[in-house]
């Protein structure tokens, strides 16, 4: 079979059968791969999976897996097919749980793009509070002790920050996957009354089956831990309208009042990263901008260990020119400049 000839209906059935391999002439395939491509590039035969999968009896873990590709398909094909989305979700009993009809708005779909001044004022903040993020990563390699608390408040204060499960669950795996059996006892009494601690095992649940067992939770622990997230997801529960801080002790809450700030920054090294291979010359010029607007010797070393190097691993024939002409004017750029690892580097770049 060709993929002109896979229809709909098969590759519904398909995905509905545990995501079981679709057989083209040129090889297997997975049959949500295929539907994502459709959803790019033929969003009316992918259009009929959504209609076909809706008409199924469908948990909230598949609903949520579908909304996600509405997402998608709004984003990639807003003209065509908002209108009748907001009618799926306007006949579907189940949908508006996950996506309101009035929420369906064209600026939801639309890639906001960063200035450079922001891409570079929020890669420095990020890296200012990277160091106490690094401190909170040891203590739940080193101290479940002091990181049970500080993992615990990262849960519980989230949600004033506009943060979700998705945000919020990493450092409590990291925790139960280093030091399930200590911690697991608190994590089930603090679960009987945090709703968001509850959204948190739930969401995990996909993360888990999609790592490689060596690098899981604990058996006996994971499972006293979906026990503990019990039918909660975030689609079923609601979180309280206010949340009570818990104090910590120490250079605890230090350490917590960086982690959010260090999660809300983030976007802007991942989007430097992609400018690097979009647009290298407009990350050249934000290289420059960041240099000059570095606070200290430590985040010019991070400058120089980070872009710079990637620049110049990736480009360096195309400016070092321009890197050399800057060296001879800038002393900050020169000690950056300092910190680059030769990498991918030639011997004479």
């Amino acid at each position: 079979m060709t993929l002109a000839e896979l229809t709909p209906e098969s590759l519904a059935t398909a995905y509905l059968n545990g995501r079981q391999t679709i057989v083209l002439e040129d090889g297997g395939h997975d049959p949500l791969w295929l539907w994502e491509d459709w959803i790019s590039d033929d969003p009316e035969k992918a259009w009929q999976v959504f209609e076909l999968l809706l008409s199924n009896n469908n948990d909230d873990d598949a609903l949520e897996q579908i909304v996600y590709r509405i997402h998608q398909l709004l984003a990639n094909h807003w003209e065509g097919f908002h209108e009748r989305v907001k009618a799926m979700v306007r006949e579907h009993k189940e949908l508006p749980r996950f996506i309101s009809e009035s929420a369906i708005v064209k600026e939801q779909y639309t890639l906001r793009t960063h200035t450079d001044e922001e891409i570079v004022s929020a890669y420095l903040e990020n890296h200012r509070r990277s160091h106490a993020v690094n401190k909170i990563k040891s203590l739940i390699v080193n101290d479940p002790a002091q990181a049970l608390p500080l993992v615990l408040e990262i849960v519980n204060r989230g949600q004033a920050y506009g943060f979700g499960s998705f945000d919020l669950l990493s450092p409590l795996q990291d925790l139960l996957r280093k030091h399930g059996a200590v911690v697991i006892a608190q994590i089930e009494q603090e679960a009987k009354s945090s709703v968001m601690l509850r959204r948190c095992l739930w969401r995990m649940k996909r993360h888990e089956e999609n790592t490689p067992p060596e690098y899981r939770i604990n058996e006996q622990v994971w499972q006293r831990a979906l026990d503990a997230a019990g039918d909660t997801n975030d689609y079923n529960s609601a979180l309280p309208k206010t949340v009570a801080q818990n104090r910590l002790t120490g250079d605890s809450e230090e350490l917590l009042s960086a982690w959010f700030p260090y999660r809300q920054t983030f976007w802007s090294f991942d989007e430097a990263r992609e400018l690097l291979g979009k647009d290298p010359h407009r990350f050249w010029e934000m290289i420059i901008a960041m240099t000059i607007a570095a606070p200290d010797e430590d985040a010019l070393a991070y400058i120089g260990a980070g872009p710079i190097e990637d620049l110049l691993s990736a480009y360096g024939d195309e400016f070092i020119d321009a890197i050399e002409q800057f060296a001879a004017s800038n002393e900050n750029f020169r000690f950056a400049l300092s910190c680059v690892w030769k990498s991918e580097m030639s011997d004479v770049l």
